[in-house]
């Protein structure tokens, strides 16, 4: 042990080979493991835990009853409040903030500035870039990895493997299932859930409430509407707008291709503007100008045209 100047209070339990530089306080009933490195003015609670190999920077602060995993790094200034667990192999970047009762298990990284809200739980090897946002009760699947500036309201889940670059943001109460994929700027409305292996591409937008099916592929620049449900396997390419209350069944595909049918509802055309409808397998080659999908559902849209099913045309490709 040496440089030892720190405030201890009693019944402190120590290993071999640990290290307090000046200022540090700890608390009551803590227990350190071997070879523990704290940096100037560390200030612990009462009955934090310390694993082997710890290595903390200076002015970092922590509350009551903290747990930390063996080989644990923290940057200068980090925080982190009472109960919360940070698991083995873990590296928080400088002054990131950890909320109360977070959950933090083994190989996470945890980027500078960056704050975890309350009660989040963070899967194995989950990696988060600097400056990011996450509010209360989000929970993460492993090896999930987040980019720079990304922006997370409370509550959202997420599944093993998905991937969000720099910049992107969700409202609160979203789903996403395993290995989805997320690019820049990309933002998600609130309450909306998102099928495993979804790919939303550089800043497009999905609407609140909405839903996206499995393996769907939303491409650059798209916009989707408040409460649209998409269906699994499909893929949207630049420049689409699909409208608050759309419903798309089955799996389409805007350019290049794949078989079935497409049911075209001639409505009132202009020139930046036509009303279409995707049912089932769908195919559209070379379409070149946004397309506007209106409506609530399929029937609404049927009635509102004053046509039926039998009514409209069906191009068969």
């Amino acid at each position: 042990m040496s440089a030892l100047s720190g405030v201890f209070a009693k019944r402190n339990v120590f290993a071999d080979g640990y290290v307090f530089d000046a200022g540090c306080h700890f608390g009551d009933q803590c227990h350190f493991g071997d070879g523990c490195v704290f940096g100037d003015s560390c200030i612990f609670g009462d009955g934090c835990t310390f694993g082997a190999l710890c290595d903390f920077g200076r002015y970092t602060s922590f509350g009551d009853g903290c747990v930390f995993g063996d080989s644990c790094i923290f940057g200068d200034g980090c925080t982190m409040k009472s109960t919360s667990v940070v698991g083995a192999h873990s590296k928080i970047g400088e002054s990131a903030h950890i909320g109360d009762s977070c959950r933090i298990r083994n190989g996470c990284e945890l980027g500078e500035m960056s704050t975890l809200g309350a009660f989040v739980a963070l899967g194995d090897d989950v990696v988060i870039g600097a400056r990011c946002r996450f509010g209360e009760g989000c929970k993460f699947g492993e090896r999930c990895t987040f980019g720079t500036s990304c922006k997370f309201a409370d509550r959202c889940e997420f599944g093993a493997s998905c991937t969000f670059s720099y910049s992107a943001h969700t409202g609160e109460h979203c789903i996403f299932g395993d290995v989805c994929t997320f690019w820049h700027a990309s933002i998600i409305g609130p309450s909306s859930r998102l099928g495993e292996r979804c790919k939303i591409a550089a800043e497009s937008q999905v609407g609140a409430n909405s839903v996206i099916g499995q393996e769907s592929s939303i491409n650059r620049d798209v916009r989707i509407g408040s409460n649209v449900r998409i269906g699994p396997y499909c893929q949207y390419d630049q420049g689409l707008i699909l409208r608050e209350g759309c419903i798309i069944e089955g799996a389409v595909a805007v350019e290049h291709a794949k078989l079935g049918t497409m049911y075209l509802i001639p409505g009132k055309e202009s020139a930046d503007e036509t009303v279409v409808l995707f049912l089932g397998m769908a195919r559209v080659m070379s379409l070149k100008r946004a397309i506007h999908l209106h409506g609530l559902n399929p029937w609404t849209l049927y009635s509102a045209l004053g046509r039926n099913k039998q009514q409209t045309r069906s191009f068969s490709t």
